[in-house]
């Protein structure tokens, strides 16, 4: 009778061949997706870098803009609260119309923000600066939008019904100046709901200026993380 031996040697050389081939099998795919991150990622910071760029020459000049804005304002009530006349009072009235909107196209900061995207930046100082960035510019649009409203319902009314206005309303609201007053001189100088309007329309100026600052800050910390030589590592 004859003995059937099991080949032992045989078998576990193909199994250890089969596991072989699976695990090599995960290696290339777990390689190609680790490749496609690092090329995901790379075109990212790519992009960030370039609409990171273009926010920072828009909110500098708002920033210029706005502290025109603002010294404007500050010779109305210095003027209005000494008596004193000026030839450019309806110039420095006519400044109070501008409502500074900072709104960069950002298309890859947004998707990265909207998906939960800042998970695949491996860099925790750019994650971290792009998180304060987004929370400083969010409270920008909110201060700016409060600003727009009252223009609408408070300033750009009275302006109207009290100096004989004539506002060109089809101008962009950072176009150059394009409003014209007739008179109304004297009444602005009296009136003392206008002097108040300014005061505090220059304090709501002030703070937006501070918060362009920060957003400002907030850019420039973003561009520091993104130049980093590890480009993102921790």
């Amino acid at each position: 009778m004859t003995e059937n031996k099991v080949p032992w040697r045989r078998l576990w050389t193909e199994a250890v061949v089969i596991v072989g081939s699976i695990l090599l099998a995960f290696a290339i795919d777990a390689a190609w997706d680790r490749y496609q991150d690092e090329r995901r990622l790379e075109e990212y910071i790519v992009a960030l870098e370039g609409e990171f760029e273009e926010a920072r020459l828009e909110m500098t000049a708002q920033l210029e803009d706005r502290a025109y804005q603002l010294a404007a304002v500050d010779s109305l009530v210095r003027t209005i609260r000494t008596g004193e006349r000026s030839d450019r009072l309806w110039a420095w009235v006519d400044q109070l119309r501008f409502i500074y909107v900072f709104g960069p196209s950002q298309p890859a900061f947004e998707s990265l923000s909207s998906s939960n995207g800042l998970d695949l930046l491996i860099s925790s100082q750019l994650r971290f600066s792009l998180l304060r960035y987004g929370q400083a510019k969010e409270f920008l649009e909110v201060l700016s939008a409060r600003e727009l409203r009252l223009w609408e319902d408070l300033t750009e009314p009275y302006l109207l019904e009290h100096t004989d206005a004539v506002l060109y309303s089809g101008a962009s609201m950072q176009s150059p100046p394009t409003s014209r007053f007739d008179s109304g001189a004297e009444r602005l100088y009296s009136d003392r709901f206008f002097h108040n309007l300014l005061v505090r329309r220059r304090g709501r100026i002030s703070g937006l200026l501070e918060m362009d600052r920060d957003v400002l800050a907030n850019i420039d910390a973003v561009l520091e993380a993104i130049a980093l030589p590890e480009r993102g590592s921790m």
